[in-house]
């Protein structure tokens, strides 16, 4: 089998009997976790507070545990697998024992179809602009510069070929030594106000200001060069490995499922369905 997922716990589990600990919280098949391994554990789990650590951690310790019971009893004749390390014995085990299909043509296909938008490169615009800045607190001043806003969009209407030198006079952007241009840009390199309107706005100024964090922004998008759908081809190995992925992780976790469900777990409720296993 290719490409098995490879789960890695911290450490290695030291299991003892109830007679050597007197702290042992947790029993798995009649193996005992003591909570001196769930405290080494939790280190390994950061969590809002030590009692979703504590779950975590025994979660962790309790799966990897019936993982190796489990290959213990699959390898009981191959020597060589039983004295692997934890994480190679959890490989092993999964390698042998969950079955993942490979995705076929047209469902790589019908994925590329349904999901062109992760398949697109951005949009790039060209965008020139006057920043009036006021703080988000300032209600006075921002409302101020609204107006003075709506008053400098009248001037460009008339006169467009003004922009860059009302840019230098007005905008509190650095883009100001340039006549207000921000050169391309693409999605995500703006604040999210900003880029939202961009989204909409067709070429040419914005026959109204845009609000930010920062203040107010007249808006020119002088060219906007739409993105391009990257072909299945130059995609599909992507989507092969996505999908394949996406269907071996259920099905680990159905397997993990499984065998949680059939193991004799004490001390620590790992709420668990009894379901079956679907390869």
């Amino acid at each position: 089998m290719s490409n098995p997922i490879e789960i890695k716990i911290s450490e290695p589990l030291h299991t003892q009997s109830p007679a050597e600990s007197v702290d042992t919280v947790v029993k798995v098949n009649g193996q005992t976790i003591s909570e001196e391994t769930i405290a080494r554990e939790m280190q390994y789990h950061p969590a809002d507070n030590q009692e979703q650590a504590y779950f975590l951690a025994t979660q962790a310790l309790v799966i990897q545990e019936v993982l190796c019971q489990r290959a213990d009893s699959l390898f009981v004749n191959q020597k060589t697998k039983l004295t692997l390390n934890t994480d190679k014995k959890i490989e092993a085990v999964l390698e042998e024992e969950v079955a993942v299909p490979t995705p076929s043509e047209p469902e790589l296909r019908r994925y590329y179809s349904q999901n062109e938008d992760k398949f697109r490169t951005g949009d790039l615009l060209e965008v020139s602009h006057i920043l009036l800045a006021a703080a988000p607190e300032d209600a006075v001043m921002r409302q101020q510069l609204k107006e003075k806003a709506y008053l400098l969009i009248e001037q460009l209407v008339k006169q467009p070929k003004k922009f860059s030198k009302l840019a230098k006079t007005y905008s509190a952007c650095p883009s100001n030594n340039t006549g207000g241009s921000l050169g391309q840009i693409s999605k995500g390199q703006t604040v999210v106000e900003f880029e939202k309107a961009l989204q909409t706005l067709p070429e040419g100024l914005s026959p109204h200001p845009i609000e930010s964090r920062y203040g107010f922004h007249i808006i020119r998008i002088d060219r906007r060069v739409e993105g391009k759908l990257l072909p299945f081809e130059l995609a599909r190995d992507r989507i092969h490995q996505y999908m394949f992925e996406q269907v071996q992780r259920r099905a680990i976790s159905q397997y993990i499922s499984l065998l949680l469900a059939e193991a004799e777990i004490e001390g620590f409720d790992i709420n668990t369905p009894s379901s079956p296993l679907v390869q």
